[in-house]
């Protein structure tokens, strides 16, 4: 099972092993950590990329496996590799973002602009040839237009720009163009 523990103590070695007539070394580790009960435990393992700036005081996650052999309970570890604790971390950040995304989304049914959901963001509205388009035909409108529709032509502009349709920089050049009328 994966667990977080802080680490006590930690006893490090280096361990002679022979299989199928084959000899090697591995550093070996145990450390102490707190059990359910409050008692102190030992939990060994093989050391590894993961395990080798492991100190006293850290604290870890990692798997534990409990075993029972001869009326005794061992505990042994294995090291989550990085990879896997990487992953962990992007799904927790996506899943905040996708959470911060779907209140942004309720603020907008809410009557909540594009553009202002942006801001909130931290991202500016980026030009796009759509919004520059929409700016060039508003201002043409605005230089045929007699000073009386002015305000009818805000207020469109303003309703563009809520819907997304025009960026803020399109949307204040057209409101200056128009000027305070």
């Amino acid at each position: 099972m994966r667990k977080k523990i802080k680490i006590l103590r930690i006893n490090r070695s280096e361990k002679e092993f022979t299989k199928s007539g084959k000899s090697w070394t591995a550093e070996v580790i145990g450390i102490q950590v707190e059990g359910q009960g409050g008692e102190k435990i030992w939990i060994n393992g093989f050391g590894s990329k993961e395990t080798k700036d492991w100190k006293e005081g850290d604290e870890v996650e990692l798997y534990v496996e409990v075993n029972k052999k001869d009326g005794k309970t061992y505990y042994n570890f294995k090291p989550i590799p990085e990879e896997e604790l990487w992953r962990d971390r992007i799904e927790e950040r996506l899943k905040g973002i996708e959470t911060k995304i779907s209140e942004m989304f309720k603020k907008n049914e809410q009557g909540k602009t594009l553009n202002a959901m942006q801001s909130e963001l931290g991202a500016s509205p980026v030009d796009n040839p759509e919004s520059e388009k929409l700016r060039d035909k508003i201002l043409g409108v605005i230089k045929t237009a007699d000073k009386s529709q002015y305000g009818e032509i805000r207020k469109k502009a303003k309703q563009r720009f809520d819907e997304g349709f025009l960026t803020r920089a399109h949307y204040d050049e057209v409101d200056k163009r128009l000027g305070s009328n």
